[in-house]
């Protein structure tokens, strides 16, 4: 089963490249009978694959930092790839469902994409809190950068920007904000809290194989 696993950590990052290719394409072909909701939606979605390749590739090394240094606890490879599947993984289904309802002419449940949208912009302001904090906390260690940082910046806060003006015109209702964000406690959970709890090891073989960008201040 570790050999399995290990095979599947290697080549992940391009399944769900692959997966926010395909996003991309169906967002385009729909794109003028998606609301600004939808594409927004959507766009989270395949921000967070940009997010993630920069935070494990380009250049890689936020397990190093979120660790504090180690790499492999508490966070590893498992959960974080964990986490991030299954964040990639949802947005794709509500997408795909969304343009096969499109596709047949049906309607779509704009409570839902209400709903969604909520909770795509609360993760992204979550994610630019997050990652802005950090660049705080090691400012005179590391320099404010951090892996995934850019993406942050050039791309999640854009989309809380939008959203927000979205969300001015539609005027979700107080139920829709409360789902939301219940959604999104549920999401913070059952993504991020539980495969951390599950699989973190302080012997796990699952390391991150060096330290990505602080590998430079470690030399």
């Amino acid at each position: 089963m570790e050999k399995l696993i290990l095979s599947w950590l290697d080549i992940w990052l391009y399944v769900i490249l692959a997966i926010g290719i395909i996003d991309g394409v169906l967002l385009a072909v729909n794109w003028k009978k998606y609301n600004p909701i939808m594409r927004l939606s959507i766009i989270g979605g395949i921000t967070l694959v940009a997010h993630v390749w920069e935070e494990w590739v380009l250049p890689g090394g936020f397990g190093y930092i979120y660790n504090d240094g180690c790499l492999n606890y508490p966070m590893n490879r498992l959960s974080d790839m964990t986490t991030n599947l299954m964040g990639v993984l949802t947005i794709s289904v509500i997408g795909f469902y969304w343009a096969y309802r499109t596709f047949k002419g049906k309607s779509i449940n704009q409570t839902f994409v209400t709903r969604t949208g909520i909770c795509v912009f609360l993760i992204s302001v979550l994610e630019g809190f997050m990652h802005i904090k950090g660049g705080i906390n090691y400012l005179d260690t590391y320099g404010f950068y951090n892996p995934g940082l850019a993406t942050t910046i050039f791309m999640f806060l854009p989309i809380v920007v939008f959203f927000f003006i979205s969300f001015r015109k539609n005027k979700p209702t107080k139920k829709d904000w409360l789902i939301g964000a219940i959604a999104t406690m549920v999401v913070f959970l059952v993504m991020i809290i539980l495969p951390e709890a599950i699989f973190k090891d302080p012997n796990s073989p699952f390391g991150y194989p060096n330290a990505g960008w602080y590998q430079q201040f470690l030399e």
